[in-house]
């Protein structure tokens, strides 16, 4: 299965989680959702349904902030040394998730800094990452730690390596 169809399986499940909201107004609802709530109370929704009724400033969205995160998450790369450091399996899917959130409230003065600091640690992890794809051994040892991409990543890595493997061990046997 390509990536971009994975993530996008893994982008509707993230959706679909619940995040924490706060009502800044009484609304009730009885159509495709049904939802009864007071100004000022707090409740965990679907993120899709959180970003509609936010979008429509009935709710603001009580999540992490993922620039935040992301920060956090390139410094303790650096840290590991060699190691490859924990991800969650919809690390890069949140992170795409808030860039755009930031676009659609016109922040984009934050967004340059984000980008380059995904880009930072997408190059980090690669390089961790190819050298883990060489052992059947370490990607079992290493897949915990891995996004969702990273984990289809590894796998297309590990792959083509073993071909290239086979290929050059039959070619040199074959000339024997």
């Amino acid at each position: 299965m390509r990536l971009a169809d994975v993530a996008r399986v893994y982008a509707i499940g993230y959706m679909l989680e619940p995040i924490r909201v706060r009502f800044k107004r009484s609304i009730t609802l009885d159509t495709l959702v049904k939802l009864d709530a007071k100004e000022d109370e707090s409740r965990a929704l679907p993120r899709w349904l959180a970003k509609v009724l936010a979008m429509h400033g009935i709710v603001d969205i009580q999540g992490v902030d993922m620039g935040i995160e992301l920060l956090r998450a390139l410094s303790r790369e650096k840290i590991a040394g060699d190691k490859l450091n924990a991800l969650k399996q919809d690390f890069y899917i949140s992170i795409k998730d808030f860039i755009n959130d930031l676009k659609v409230r016109g922040q984009n003065v934050n967004i340059d800094r984000l980008l380059i600091t995904l880009q930072d640690i997408m190059l980090l992890r690669l390089d961790k990452i190819m050298n883990y794809a060489k052992s059947t051994y370490a990607m079992q040892e290493v897949e915990p730690r891995l996004s969702i991409e990273e984990k289809i990543l590894i796998k297309s890595l590990h792959d083509a390596i073993n071909e290239f493997k086979d290929y050059m061990v039959k070619d040199v046997k074959d000339r024997l």
